[in-house]
């Protein structure tokens, strides 16, 4: 159930058309004859989560969402060699002097 209606209508008819709307209706209002707006019922309201809440709906953290990544076993390293190594390369960018 779509209605037009034009604007001075739903100016003068607002509480009507809310009732319409609050049995389902989506209302367009228009201006010269051109759409312009629509009138429609909110929708169901869902529950909220609290700031700094782990407990909103939908939430979901894999089990292992703290392991290293494959590419990064390279850095992850603890070995001694693997500290040198990095140490050794060069240092790919030198800082701008400043001015």
């Amino acid at each position: 159930m779509n209605n037009s209606v034009s604007l001075y209508e739903a100016k003068t008819q607002l509480s009507t058309l809310l009732r319409e709307v609050e049995g389902g209706a989506v209302i367009t209002i228009t201006r010269h004859g051109k759409p312009v707006a629509e009138l429609r019922g909110l929708a169901a309201e869902r529950p909220r989560a609290r700031a700094g809440s782990l407990k909103s709906p939908g939430f979901y953290m894999a089990d292992d969402f703290d392991a290293p990544l494959p590419e990064f076993a390279e850095y992850m390293s603890t070995t001694e060699e693997a500290a040198l190594r990095v140490a050794e390369e060069p240092a790919t960018r030198q800082a701008k002097p400043r001015r």
